[in-house]
């Protein structure tokens, strides 16, 4: 979930959102919730 990832991250959940809304991080929408691929998540701490 999107709370989750950003926690992953280290940054705000609302920053996340900013950038899965402009399409620079991938997301899932699955009715209200979105999830963001483990494997790009993974990718980003590499």
């Amino acid at each position: 979930m999107r709370t989750e990832a950003a926690q992953f991250l280290g940054i705000d959940p609302r920053t996340l959102a900013k950038a899965i809304d402009a399409g620079q991080v991938p997301a899932i929408m699955i009715g209200q919730f979105v999830w963001v691929p483990t494997s790009w998540l993974r990718d980003q701490l590499r």
